[in-house]
C-alpha cells in the first residue's frame, strides 16, 4: 500500500518514494529505513531496533545507520521535510510527520498530472511555446510543479512573447530549487529572471537577480551557470558602453562553453 505525507508518496509494493509524482531513487537500505520509521512513527525507534530490522544477523558499524539516516533526510529535504526524522539523544529516531493512505482520487490525479506533464514537456522540446506554457499551467493546477518544470514553464512563456507571465513560474523555480538544495538550478532560474527584467529595462531588478545568482554559485567555478552569468554581464557591459568589458565577459562565456562542451553557452 501507499502512504502519503507532505508532498511524498511512499509505495512499498513498488519500493518507490515519489515527490509530487517524481520518483526519488533511494538505496535499498535507505528505503527500508524510511519505511520502518514511517510505520513506527508513533514511537522513538532505538538504534538497536533499527540495526536488527535493517541488518538482521549482520554486524555493521554505527556509521552505516547514520549514513542511511542522512540520505533519508536528504531525500525528504527536497520536499521541505528536512526535520521529519528527529534524533532523540541516547534514545533513537522518530518520524514526526502524519502519514495517511492515498485519497480516493489519488490515482486519477497522478494520471492527469502525468498526461499533462508529458504533453507540456513534448511541446517544449518541439518549440511550441504557447502550447507548452498552457500545458504546464494545466499540470500545475493538478499538482504544484517541481523546479525544473517551473523553469520550462517560464522559458516557454518568455519565448511565446507572454511577457510578465514568465516571471512568476521562474520565481517559484528559484524557491523550489533552493528548497531541494539545488543552488545551480536556482542560479539558472535567476539568470532567466535577470534577462527578462533587463529586456524590460528594469535594470535595478535585473542586477538584483544577478546578485542572487552570484550568491547561489558561491564556491562554484567552472559550470554552465557561470557561463550564463558571463553572458548576462556581457550584455550589461555593452549597454553601459563598456565594450572592452563586454568582449571580455563574452570571451569568458565562450571559453567555458567550449571547455564544458556546452554549445548553448558557446
Amino acid at each position: 500500500m501507499s502512504l502519503f505525507f507532505g508532498d511524498f508518496e511512499l509505495n512499498e509494493p513498488r519500493r518507490e518514494l515519489r515527490l509530487r509524482g517524481r520518483e526519488l531513487v533511494l538505496q535499498p537500505k535507505v528505503f527500508d529505513l524510511l519505511a520502518y520509521l514511517v510505520h513506527h512513527r508513533d514511537k522513538v525507534v532505538s538504534k538497536d531496533e533499527l540495526l536488527d530490522a535493517l541488518w538482521p544477523d549482520t554486524a555493521v558499524a554505527d556509521g552505516a545507520l547514520q549514513r542511511a539516516i542522512s540520505l533519508a533526510r536528504s531525500a525528504l529535504r527536497q520536499g521541505g521535510l528536512s526535520d521529519a526524522i528527529r534524533t532523540h539523544a541516547r534514545m533513537g529516531y522518530r518520524f514526526c510527520e502524519d502519514a495517511s493512505p492515498p485519497p480516493q482520487n489519488a490515482a486519477q490525479q497522478t494520471s492527469e498530472l502525468g498526461a499533462a506533464l508529458h504533453r507540456a514537456r513534448r511541446m517544449f522540446e518541439q518549440g511550441d511555446w504557447a502550447t507548452a506554457y498552457s500545458a504546464f499551467v494545466e499540470a500545475d493546477a493538478v499538482c504544484p510543479l517541481e523546479g525544473s518544470d517551473l523553469e520550462r514553464q517560464g522559458e516557454a512563456a518568455h519565448a511565446a512573447g507572454l511577457g510578465i507571465e514568465a516571471l512568476r513560474p521562474l520565481e517559484r523555480a528559484v524557491a523550489a530549487h533552493l528548497a531541494a538544495g539545488d543552488c545551480r538550478g536556482a542560479a539558472r532560474a535567476a539568470f532567466q529572471l535577470a534577462h527578462i527584467h533587463f529586456d524590460r529595462r528594469e535594470l535595478a531588478v535585473a542586477t538584483g537577480w544577478r546578485g542572487r545568482l552570484e550568491s547561489f554559485l558561491e564556491g562554484v567555478t567552472e559550470s554552465r551557470e557561470r557561463g550564463l552569468a558571463a553572458i548576462f554581464d556581457s550584455r550589461v557591459a555593452s549597454f553601459e558602453g563598456d565594450l572592452d568589458g563586454a568582449v571580455a565577459h563574452a570571451q569568458h562565456a565562450i571559453e567555458l562553453g567550449r571547455q564544458l562542451d556546452d554549445p548553448d553557452v558557446e
